[in-house]
C-alpha cells in the first residue's frame, strides 16, 4: 500500500520593518505645491516683525527632518528637538545659502512635520548648518498673502533699521 501525502501549499510571510533613513531622517515625498492655503488667522504683521527681529529668513521647502533625541528620551515627555533641512527657495534676509539645517523645539509626542508647500521661517543663528526657530511663530506656511508680506518687509528692511533681535548671542 502507498502512502500519498498531500501537497500542501507553503506559504512565506516576508515581514517587511520600516526602517528610518540613515540618522533617523524622515524624507518628504510630498509633492510640492506652489502655495500653501490661504489662512486668515495669520497676520502679515507677524511675517514682517519675525523678519525684522531674527538673523535670517527665507523661503524653504523642507525635505527632510528628524527627531534629535533617541527614543528613550522621547518617551519621557517634555520637549524634543527636530532637526530639519530645508532647500532655500527665496532668500529673504541674511546670508544667501542653497540648503540650510535648522532645529525646532518640539512637543516629545510630535513628529516631524514635512509639509507640501512652501514655508517663511525666520532663524536664528549665523551658519547655515546651525540655526533655529526661536519661539511659536516663526514658521509660517507660505501663502499667497504671507509671500507677499514677506517680501516687502524684506525689502523694507534693507532701507531702515530693524527691530531688537529675539535671537541670543
Amino acid at each position: 500500500m502507498m502512502i500519498r501525502i498531500k501537497p500542501y501549499p507553503i506559504v512565506v510571510a516576508i515581514v517587511l520593518t520600516l526602517i528610518p533613513a540613515c540618522g533617523g531622517w524622515v524624507g518628504n515625498r510630498a509633492v510640492m505645491r506652489q502655495y500653501a492655503t490661504e489662512d486668515v488667522d495669520i497676520s502679515p504683521d507677524l511675517v514682517k516683525t519675525n523678519i525684522a527681529t531674527t538673523d535670517y529668513s527665507a523661503i524653504v521647502h523642507i525635505t527632510r527632518g528628524r527627531v534629535k533625541e533617541n527614543s528613550p528620551l522621547r518617551r519621557l515627555g517634555g520637549y524634543v528637538n527636530h532637526i530639519y533641512q530645508a532647500r532655500v527657495i527665496e532668500n529673504l534676509r541674511g546670508p544667501r545659502y542653497e540648503t540650510i539645517t535648522f532645529s525646532v523645539m518640539a512637543d516629545s509626542d510630535i513628529d516631524p512635520i514635512l509639509p507640501d508647500h512652501p514655508v517663511i521661517v525666520s532663524l536664528c543663528g549665523k551658519s547655515g548648518d546651525a540655526m533655529y526657530v526661536p519661539d511659536n511663530g516663526y514658521e509660517l506656511p507660505a501663502t499667497p498673502a504671507l509671500t507677499a508680506a514677506a517680501r516687502d518687509a524684506a525689502r523694507r528692511l534693507k532701507a531702515s533699521s530693524h527691530l531688537r533681535s529675539v535671537c541670543t548671542e
